[in-house]
């Protein structure tokens, strides 16, 4: 089954297919209807430049819309062309299989020409491209003569078909009939086809076949040329015996292998027609140059200047050929010649030459075309563009190139007018780079070229158009080593009069580097750029790190196809901030952190003053996409102009510093604070009394980059904040007898946010104005406390550096101190130095005693009762007893009740005494250490501390204030129970 359209098939569909069937489908003609003609020269590709009344054969198929050969049409054609058909124009003989594989045309006039064929009887038709015809000729070699030279001529004892002729006697003769009969001849001889170098340098050596092609040296063993095109060699050197197929071989200087080598050469099938460009021959004897082989198979024709010379012995069969005046053939004795030498240049045939000629020999030689050389197509310029470029077209796109990758280009030939293809075009071209980027010199019209362009790459080689091209040819390999901007290509071309015509590239484009090498971040310490470490850490605990916002170094190269530095480069490249490695996803950065503006030279980019403003790491890669802008309007993909290196990881970055703030308004409790002075104006501190915190500090510390800015991304794992970098420092106003004392001041340290630490100092601190051994006048407190940073947590790597702070925070109330409850300004800072008076009583034995204390404060020169002072409330426990005297036994007496101070006055009452027993007891404040023992309820126990020592006095330790103070209680009879009070009023 056959569909053009759709076909749609249920499941399981089945076909079978039996003799019956399968001979009724072979009935069926399933060939598609002719849409068109097809013509082209014979064999197939499009009709190069032809000759006036020459005829040439084409070759005319009937094709479907898909371009095959109609195989059922096998009806005739009308061929007619554009202009006049000297011979084939009409009904053609049927077509075979749907072709016509070989009509002769003949065309009288030059001109430029297409052949149209008309398919019979539909409408089908087709033309060729178009084509040249010029004038020019192939003609028959000269035949009437074996030997003719037309500026020199030198020979003895030779023998033409066994007639020995004289040089005596031939004096003045140039020539040598065929009957040994001596005329003067000077006919003008057709010049030969010019030779045309290879223009390659490679070197071959090789004993096997030498197709067609174009060759530098070839060293030649036993080889076979093997025609079947044209073959080019600038120089070819041979040993042994070198066969030549029919064909067209131009070669420039044709010697044996070791200079001395004798030339042999077979024929395997004629005609050849060898092309020497300067030289043929060898100085050994014995040559052989188709030797006993058809002397009308071998033609040896000398461009203008060429020379032949062979030794002794010498055999040809063949014909020697040289058109110019500066032609010269030399032959040592002995020459035997079946064929003819003919010249306009030197002829030297030495001793003993026999020549044999006759009319076999003449008939064959007639067969040998000697062409000249037919005019030049009118080539008007060229052009160079992408393969891809359609049929036709005259002008195309060049897209960015890699350095050191090959690539191809298609160059065709223009007309004269430069408006369509030259498709006749045959010639070998030059290829050149040129360097486009300086416009100033303006446009030549007829090459599209500007001579400010400059040539920085001839390209080796040349690239030869034939007459099959049709005046477009693929040029492939190229590769330029080298980075370049703006690019043209000028090709060029010399005619047979030494004039150049050449054509630049409508087209400019870039060939770019194959990418950067990886970029390589590195500094020499953690705030200076440099290469002595490299920055690609991506963990969060250790390695290399550097400051946020401080310059690091970065550097890349660019590279060829093959990954070789591009010294030639000098883009302006670009660092692409990918995103975050650490942490990932970003929590903050973003491309607006990163800065880094390169400098090139010698094809490496680099820079010393890059910057990354956030912490952590992150991966970039290198970029360039303006370095083949001229290729951005032609369709060139960004991707195909882009220069670009793999990612990387750089980083780690860290805080390059802190800055510390005061986030509360802390406050002292006062050793005396308002819950018992009653109010904070009275607030005050005995000197020696502790104090705490109300409202303890709380700070915090914002990280931050080297411009000041904070950093965002400085949280979680990167947060790496800790009490070891926290030192306190504390200061005050004291007098140097009563020293400020800060203990157990713990911190607390958390991130508070992104990038922000919290320090809390701990509530459970003390402070205290040391007490001196004697009073000392009071003052107000001045305490402040400086906070400074210096975080260690990097520093285990060489070259990393401790983190810092803006400034130190110091917490001093605005130069006040930090302040008390109750406010410095009201002197709540107030420390007094103190004492705890207590005072002796005597009562009566049948009622309790109250005893009074005072808490007085040294005014610098006496002591005053503290008024302030509505605080001080010392345990029962702490009153020892001691000293019991009189009637009055250990615990006859108990402590009732303690009275707190009021203004700085308290009581302490005692109980009468058991059975009103009379006699005394020493009544002891303990206000530091606990001794003795004292009574509750009658009970003996131990005396507590009241743990006021700051308020001890000289009472047994004059003249220090430390000890406890003591009265006497004494009870005793009245002797009446009344007593009488009279009132007297005036």
């Amino acid at each position: 089954m056959i569909v053009g359209g759709d076909a749609d098939f249920d499941k399981r569909a089945r076909f079978d297919y039996s003799a019956s069937t399968l001979a009724a489908i072979a009935a069926i003609d399933t060939c598609l209807p002719v849409t068109k003609m097809r013509v082209e020269r014979a064999g197939g590709g499009p009709i190069g430049t032809r000759m006036i009344d020459q005829g040439f054969e084409i070759q005319v198929s009937a094709v479907d819309r898909y371009g095959n050969a109609v195989s059922g049409y096998s009806d005739a054609a009308t061929i007619s062309a554009s202009g006049p058909l000297a011979a084939g124009a009409g009904t053609t003989g049927a077509f075979v299989e749907g072709v016509l594989p070989a009509w002769s045309v003949t065309i009288s006039e030059a001109g430029s020409y297409t052949i149209t064929a008309t398919g019979m009887p539909g409408p089908q038709t087709g033309t060729s491209n178009l084509f040249r015809v010029v004038t020019g000729s192939c003609t028959p070699a000269p035949s009437a003569n074996p030997i003719y030279a037309g500026s020199g001529f030198a020979f003895a004892d030779l023998r033409v078909n066994s007639a020995r002729l004289d040089a005596d006697t031939c004096a003045d003769c140039n020539a040598v009939t065929p009957a040994a009969t001596l005329t003067t001849w000077a006919p003008s001889l057709p010049a030969v086809d010019p030779f045309e170098s290879s223009g390659s340098t490679a070197t071959l050596a090789t004993s096997g076949a030498i197709g067609p092609g174009d060759y530098g040296t070839v060293l030649a063993e036993g080889a076979t040329l093997t025609g079947g095109g044209t073959t080019r060699i600038t120089t070819l050197r041979t040993r042994g015996t070198l066969t030549f197929n029919a064909g067209t071989y131009y070669i420039g200087t044709f010697t044996g292998g070791s200079g001395d080598d004798r030339l042999r050469l077979d024929i395997g099938s004629g005609p050849v027609r060898i092309i020497i460009g300067s030289f043929i021959g060898t100085a050994a004897n014995d040559s052989e140059l188709n030797r006993g082989g058809n002397a009308g198979n071998l033609l040896i024709a000398l461009s203008p200047g060429a020379t032949m010379s062979l030794g002794k012995e010498a055999e040809i069969a063949g014909f020697v050929y040289g058109a110019a005046s500066d032609n010269a053939v030399q032959f040592g004795d002995n020459l035997r010649l079946s064929g003819a030498v003919l010249t306009a240049g030197e002829l030297d045939l030495g001793k003993n030459a026999r020549v044999v000629y006759g009319s076999a020999e003449q008939a064959a030689l007639g067969n040998l075309d000697v062409c000249t050389d037919p005019d030049a197509p009118a080539v008007g310029g060229f052009n160079a563009y992408e393969p891809f470029t359609p049929a036709g077209a005259i002008t195309g796109v060049i897209r960015t190139r890699v350095a050191g990758q090959p690539f191809s280009l298609d160059l065709i030939a223009l007309d004269e007018m430069r408006t369509v293809i030259e498709a006749a075009f045959v010639g070998s071209v030059s290829l050149e780079l040129l360097d486009a980027a300086d416009d100033s010199a303006s446009l030549d019209p007829a090459s599209g070229c500007r001579s400010s362009w400059t040539v920085f790459r001839s390209v080796p080689g040349r690239f030869t158009f034939t007459e099959t091209d049709g005046g477009r040819i693929t040029v492939a390999g190229l590769a330029e080593p080298t980075a370049r901007r703006n690019v043209r290509v000028r090709v060029s071309w010399t005619d047979e009069d030494g004039n150049i015509v050449a054509g630049c590239s409508t087209d400019n484009f870039a060939i770019r580097p194959a990418s950067f090498s990886p970029p390589l971040a590195s500094d020499t310490d953690w705030q200076t750029p440099g290469t002595a470490r490299t920055l690609d850490n991506a963990a969060a605990g250790a390695g290399v790190v550097h400051a946020a916002g401080r310059p690091f170094s970065l550097g890349f190269g660019a590279r060829d196809a093959a990954g070789n530095l591009l010294p030639s480069y000098d883009g302006l490249p670009q660092l692409v901030f990918d995103g975050c490695v650490l942490p990932s996803p970003c929590a903050g950065a973003s491309a607006a952190n990163l800065a880094a503006t390169f400098t090139v030279s010698g094809g490496v980019a680099a820079t010393h003053s890059a910057r990354f403003d956030e912490v952590g790491a992150f991966s970039a890669h290198a970029v360039d996409d303006d370095f083949a802008a001229v290729d951005a309007a032609d369709g060139t993909p960004v991707s195909d102009r882009r220069i670009a290196s793999a990612s990387v990881t750089i980083g780690r970055f860290v805080p390059d510093r802190y800055r510390l703030a005061l986030a509360n308004v802390p406050q002292f409790a006062p050793g005396q604070g308002s819950p018992c002075t009653g109010s904070g104006a009275w607030n005050f501190t005995w000197i020696g009394q502790p104090f705490g915190w109300l409202a303890p500090p709380s700070l915090s510390a914002t990280a931050l980059d080297a411009d000041g800015d904070p950093v965002l991304q400085y949280s979680a794992a990167l947060f790496k904040l800790a009490v070891p970098a926290f030192t306190l420092t504390w200061s005050d106003n004291a007098p140097v007898a009563a020293p400020f004392v800060a203990s157990a001041q713990t911190l607390t340290v958390t991130e508070a946010a992104p990038g922000v630490g919290a320090a809390v100092f701990g509530s459970t601190a003390s402070f205290v104005f040391r007490r001196p051994a004697q009073p000392l006048a009071p003052f107000n407190a001045v305490v402040a406390v400086t906070v400074s940073l210096n975080d260690t947590s990097e520093t285990g790597v060489a070259g990393n550096g401790a983190i810092g702070h803006v400034a130190p925070l110091v917490i001093d109330g605005a130069g006040a101190g930090i302040d008390f409850e109750g406010g410095n300004a009201s002197g709540a800072n107030l420390l007094a130095y103190g004492r705890l008076q207590l005072a002796s009583m005597h009562g009566d034995s049948r009622r309790d005693l109250v005893l009074p204390f005072e808490t007085q404060a040294w005014s610098g020169t006496a002591w005053y009762r503290n008024h302030r002072d509505n605080c001080l409330a010392p345990p029962a426990a702490g009153f020892a007893l001691s000293n019991w005297g009189g009637a009055i036994a250990a615990c006859d007496s108990s402590i009732v009740a303690v009275g707190a101070t009021v203004r700085g006055q308290g009581t302490v009452r005692l109980s009468a005494p058991a059975g009103a027993a009379t006699g005394g007891i020493d009544v002891t404040l303990r206000l530091d250490a606990a001794s003795g023992s004292t009574c509750i309820a009658g009970t003996a126990q131990p005396a507590s501390s009241a743990a006021t020592p700051w308020l001890q006095g000289p009472w047994t330790t004059a003249p220090s204030y430390a000890s406890d103070p003591t009265g006497r209680a004494t009870w005793g009879r009245l002797r009446a129970p009344n007593v009488l009070r009279r009132e007297l009023f005036d």
